[in-house]
């Protein structure tokens, strides 16, 4: 028998609520960037990007509409969703999370919220000279990061390579997205 009854969305809110408290409050945010030394190779064999370190970028958990401020959680997809933030090494694993910025935030500012933001535009910064995270044409640019060149029709075919490049090296953070989402 049932001593409780609770609403499902009432319940989902809840659990986001929860979700949203434990990961940015009560976590103490733990980026790691590889030392020099333990750089991986793998961008500069695969890719011929040296001083990568990570990859960024950011995907929609999809939720249920919350009971309150559901516009802010609907997305351009059409969906309600939680943004996740991550970093992501050559080998799938995530060095940084962020997660819990309504769907409706541009992936630009959801970066600028984060603590990864604010780490390396701090000083000392948290990335060396001479690396780099690697993103998308959402993120701005940073003198530590690099992201494709906005195509406005007059790319040269050097340019073109490297966004291409970029977009290739970018389905590397594809794998545990998909396993996140796949839960």
């Amino acid at each position: 028998m049932n001593n409780f009854i609770l609403d499902n969305l009432l319940f989902d809110e809840f659990n986001l609520n929860v979700i949203e408290v434990a990961v940015n409050n009560l976590v103490e945010p733990i980026v790691v960037i590889p030392q020099r030394n333990d750089r991986p190779l793998f961008y500069v064999m695969y890719a011929g990007l040296p001083g990568m370190v990570g990859i960024i970028d950011g995907c929609h958990i999809e939720i249920k509409q919350p009971v309150n401020n559901a516009v802010d959680f609907f997305n351009r997809k059409e969906t309600h969703s939680i943004v996740l933030q991550a970093v992501c090494d050559d080998n799938c694993l995530l060095t940084d999370v962020f997660i819990g910025i309504p769907g409706r935030v541009h992936n630009a500012r959801v970066f600028q919220q984060s603590p990864l933001y604010h780490q390396l535009v701090s000083f000392p910064p948290l990335i060396l000279a001479g690396q780099h995270l690697e993103a998308d044409a959402a993120y701005p640019l940073m003198t530590n990061g690099l992201k494709p060149y906005r195509d406005n029709g007059h790319l040269s075919q050097k340019q073109i390579k490297f966004n291409q490049t970029l977009s290739a090296q970018r389905s590397v953070l594809e794998k545990p997205f998909g396993l996140i989402k796949g839960r």
